[in-house]
């Protein structure tokens, strides 16, 4: 019996020891973490808007509740970002936003830029974890030519031209993976849907014409 309490100290001594050593190393690497996608997100705005020289995240207050419904407090979300050809947000260029939606085996993330009138200037998978050598082509960004997928085969779509080809629309699939396709059209699709509602520029803010 003895024994037995003796392991269980040791046992509960290990545990209690692990959690915390546990908690340090993500107190010291949450920084890290956060930081490497900044600079990820920095990366994919600059991709898909080259051009920009100036950019301005357009934030929400969404709540966040615990287990029963009750909201414990609100934070700041980031919706999409208002994209300037100068940096003194004089003239706006278009618009980059977030994309995301479950793909195969992996929740995929895209980010997506357009002009002022909704047509798609690039877009850039920053974040999917399908499967090698099928869904994982996701990243592909060689020059399109109309028989395999490719990121820039996006460019110059507007929302009524996201549909893969498997549903009967113009975006070429990835061979075998379908649904990984399906999920960067249809999230892409879904967010400008949400968006371009809200994106008519304001009376006194000069657009810049292409």
């Amino acid at each position: 019996m003895n024994n037995i309490i003796r392991l269980s100290m040791v046992l509960t001594i290990v545990t209690v020891v692990a959690a915390f050593v546990l908690a340090e190393i993500y107190s010291v690497t949450k920084p890290q973490i956060e930081l490497q996608k900044l600079a990820k997100t920095r990366e994919a705005l600059h991709f898909v808007l080259p051009d920009a020289q100036h950019m301005s995240a357009i934030t929400r207050k969404v709540p966040v509740r615990d287990g029963d419904g009750v909201t414990l407090y609100e934070k700041e979300e980031i919706m999409f970002y208002e994209a300037f050809s100068d940096p003194d947000s004089q003239r706006l260029r278009g618009y980059a936003f977030k994309a995301e939606g479950s793909g195969y085996s992996s929740i995929i993330e895209t980010m997506v830029g357009i002009d002022t009138a909704g047509v798609i200037q690039n877009i850039k998978i920053i974040s999917q974890k399908e499967t090698p050598g099928l869904g994982a082509l996701a990243e592909d960004s060689d020059p399109f030519t109309g028989k395999k997928w490719s990121t820039q085969q996006f460019i110059g779509k507007t929302i009524n031209d996201l549909k893969v080809d498997k549903d009967g629309g113009e975006i070429v699939s990835i061979t075998g993976a379908t649904i990984t396709s399906r999920t960067i059209t249809n999230s892409i699709r879904d967010e400008l849907k949400t968006l371009l509602p809200q994106i008519a520029p304001p009376q006194d803010q000069p657009v810049e014409e292409d």
